[in-house]
Formats: C-alpha cells, sequence, structure tokens
C-alpha cells in the first residue's frame, strides 16, 4: 500500500488535524465533521498548501449530535474504501465530542487499521493499540512520535491558516533600528525625552498638526508632519534615528525622512495632491504614504518596544519564523496590524506592546487577537514599558492569568536579559 489516507474528526482546533497529516505525510484526508464545524472544511488542506505538501481532502458530513455506533459505521465505510483503493488508513480520533472519538477508535480497531491520538499537551502522538502488530511510530519519519519532526515544517502561514486567516506579511527588519532600539531599552530617561518629543504638548504632532493627534487625516497634513522640525530629541537618539534612516538631518534641523525607502514622499504627497483617481487607487496610496510618515514618530514614542522583543525572541533559539509589524487578514481583505508574531514548537506566539495606557482592557484584546490568528492554543505575551504597581498590578496579573494563560514581561526585563 503506497498511498495513506487519514480519516479524521474535525472540530474547532485544526491544528490536531494538520500535525498528523503532515507528520504521517498523507496524500489524503476524509475529514468528518457535523453541520456546526461547516466553516473548518478545507483549512487542513490550506494549510497543507502553506507547507508545500499536497493533500486531497474529502468531506464526510453526519447527523448534528451523532453518536458512537453513527461514527463507527462512518469511519468503517471509510477505512473498507481506502483498502479497496489500495491505501493505508489511518484513524486520528482526536477532537469532536467524546462519543465520536469512540466510535472513530472502534472502528479502527474492528478494522484493525493504525489509529493515533494528537497529544498537544504532552507534544507527541499517541498510538491507539488498534493494530495488532503495528503502531503508528511505524508510519512516522525515524519513528520520532514527539512533535519534533513536523514542527520544522511550520512556519506562520501554516499555522495562520489553520485558523482561515489566508494573508501574513513578512513584516519589517528589525536589524537596522538595532542601535537606536538599544538606546531606547537602556535609558529610560533618553526614552522618556524622545516619547515627549514626538508625543506630548509642544511635540512634534502637535506643533505640525495643532493637536496631538496620533496621524495625519489628509494628504496635506502628512507633508505639514514632514516640513516640522524635530525638536527635544537626546543627541545620541538623534544620531542614532539619522544614522537608521528615521530622520534626516539638514542645515535648518532634524526631520521625518522624506526618502525612507526609496520613494520621495515629498513627491508622492504632491501627485496625490494633483492627480484624480480612482477611490481604492487613493485610498491604497494614501494609506502607504501616512504609514511612511508615521513610522518614524511611532517608533520613537514606543512601537521601538516591538523591535526589542523580536530581537530577543530571535536571539533566544526558542522561536522561528520571528515577525516584526504584520498586517495579519485575508486575501484583498479587512487586515490588522500585530506587534509580533513568531512560532514555537507547534504553536503560534503572539506578542502585543503597551508603553502605559489601558492596560487591562488591552489584555481583552490580545487574547482575542491572538486567537483569531493562532488558535486557542497560541502562547500569549504581553509587555509593558511602565508597569503598574500594587493592587493595579494585581488585577492585571490575574486577569492575565484567566485569559488563557497570558505571560506578562516588562521592559526593565528585556534590558536585564532575554525573559524568552
Amino acid at each position: 500500500m503506497s498511498n495513506l489516507t487519514l480519516i479524521q474528526l474535525i472540530s474547532a482546533q485544526a491544528m490536531q488535524n494538520l500535525l498528523p497529516a503532515l507528520a504521517l505525510n498523507a496524500s489524503q484526508t476524509s475529514e468528518i465533521y457535523t453541520p456546526g464545524f461547516t466553516s473548518k472544511l478545507g483549512l487542513v488542506t490550506a494549510a497543507c498548501s502553506a507547507a508545500n505538501h499536497s493533500l486531497i481532502s474529502t468531506p464526510v458530513l453526519l447527523s448534528t449530535m451523532p453518536g458512537i455506533e453513527e461514527t463507527r459505521a462512518s469511519v468503517a465505510q471509510l477505512i473498507a474504501d481506502a483498502k479497496a483503493r489500495g491505501e493505508m488508513p489511518v484513524v486520528n480520533f482526536t477532537g469532536a465530542t467524546k462519543l465520536m472519538s469512540i466510535g472513530a477508535w472502534q472502528a479502527a480497531k474492528d478494522g484493525a487499521v493504525p489509529s493515533v491520538y494528537v497529544d498537544t499537551q504532552t507534544g507527541e502522538f499517541i498510538d491507539g493499540g488498534t493494530c495488532v502488530g503495528a503502531s503508528i511510530a511505524d508510519h512516522l519519519p525515524g519513528r520520532d512520535v514527539s512533535f519534533n519532526t513536523v514542527a520544522a515544517r511550520l512556519n506562520v502561514d501554516v499555522i495562520a491558516a489553520t485558523n482561515g486567516v489566508t494573508r501574513v506579511t513578512i513584516g519589517r527588519d528589525e536589524s537596522p533600528l538595532a542601535p537606536l532600539t538599544a538606546i531606547l531599552l537602556g535609558d529610560n530617561q533618553m526614552e522618556e525625552s524622545s516619547w515627549n518629543a514626538m508625543r506630548e504638548r509642544g511635540g512634534l504632532v502637535e506643533r505640525a498638526l495643532g493637536s496631538a493627534s496620533y496621524s495625519a487625516r489628509d494628504v496635506n497634513q502628512c507633508l505639514d508632519m514632514l516640513e516640522t522640525v524635530v525638536e527635544g530629541l537626546p543627541s545620541a537618539v538623534a544620531q542614532a534615528a539619522v544614522a537608521s534612516g528615521l530622520l534626516v538631518e539638514t542645515e535648518k534641523g532634524l526631520f521625518l525622512s522624506e526618502s525612507p525607502d526609496g520613494r520621495n514622499l515629498f513627491d508622492e504627497g504632491n501627485f496625490l495632491l494633483q492627480n484624480r483617481l480612482g477611490k481604492e487607487d487613493y485610498r491604497r496610496r494614501f494609506a502607504a504614504l501616512r504609514e511612511a510618515v508615521d513610522f518614524p514618530i511611532n517608533f520613537l514614542s514606543g512601537a521601538w518596544i516591538e523591535a526589542a522583543v523580536a530581537d530577543k525572541m530571535r536571539t533566544s533559539g526558542k522561536f522561528n519564523d520571528v515577525r516584526w509589524s504584520v498586517n495579519v487578514g485575508v486575501q484583498d481583505g479587512y487586515d490588522l496590524e500585530e506587534d509580533v508574531v513568531a512560532v514555537s514548537g507547534v504553536q503560534l506566539a503572539y506578542v502585543s506592546c503597551k508603553r502605559s495606557d489601558r492596560l487591562l482592557a488591552h489584555a481583552e484584546e490580545i487574547d482575542a487577537r491572538a486567537r483569531r490568528v493562532g488558535g486557542q492554543f497560541t502562547s500569549r505575551y504581553y509587555i509593558i514599558h511602565k508597569m503598574p504597581y500594587g493592587q493595579v498590578l494585581a488585577d492585571l496579573q490575574q486577569r492575565c492569568k484567566q485569559l488563557n494563560g497570558i505571560r506578562l514581561i516588562s521592559t526593565k526585563e528585556l534590558a536585564s536579559g532575554n525573559p524568552f
């Protein structure tokens, strides 16, 4: 029997279906599902595609609340069909309801075919004991029942695909900004002065826009930001910002870089003012212009924390595919910008950074957004620059524990070592 067919139960979490499909190098899978999980069909196939593995999927619909016998009969028929085609059937009885799991396991035992339980707690494939004289390890590379081998095939795109997320951008490279990041991470006084120079009263944003608004609302305001002198930055910060390309030094003083990525932002702004474009084209180009203008301001007033975290995660040796400042969403659809995402074993690691305010409310948002891209078992990290104390900290710690164990890390911990 050359090809392996994986017979699976579909439920809320697709990762327990993806891992055996990749580890066993399955060529086909039968997805047994109930009406409530119709939206989960095809996620494993999409994730396999993101991992450069071809998998043919066949959906098999059961009743709304199938019991042991209905599930057993359905799986038994799929086993017989696979054998008739000359294929090796393997039953994954993980997920769905307990009754469905029992029925699937019983069918594998009756048919004397291999079965597997995907144990995400211990990180291994457990043999179901349904095939006398053989085990699931016989079908795994190097007989490795751990997730280690299959974990090497995962990246952010693959894990996101199991949750219906079709687009995660590569993000930014933090390495050119490393000297500036090190200054802001290591010196609180310089960091505070940098924030003030951007966001405080009399800072760049207020002087350019007339208020402390966080972002330009139109093209003219973008140009106003570019034409406003940057004042109040500590000398070391200013020098590092110029060296990294965030700022430019002229005879008139320091300014936001007008050519951060090779294109001239003044030229782009004037083009948008002088030409009539289609609605979508204008939106896209204005959004890109505003992002380029905002980036130096955002970095100097808090986004540096994200770059510091990405660097620490990358150098810890515990994460793969670390991405900073990514857009996450569906192709040609609505995106959310996320601070840092990475892969930790077979889980997504989701990181959100805050400088100070709305800390408790933001914890709720972290939990929801982490689940959106990485599923229920995502590792969640909450990085805070100005960690609260007393009862406020106690309340925050308790809520983070309740929200799937969000881990709190201060920038002080980042500065003193590698908390990852």
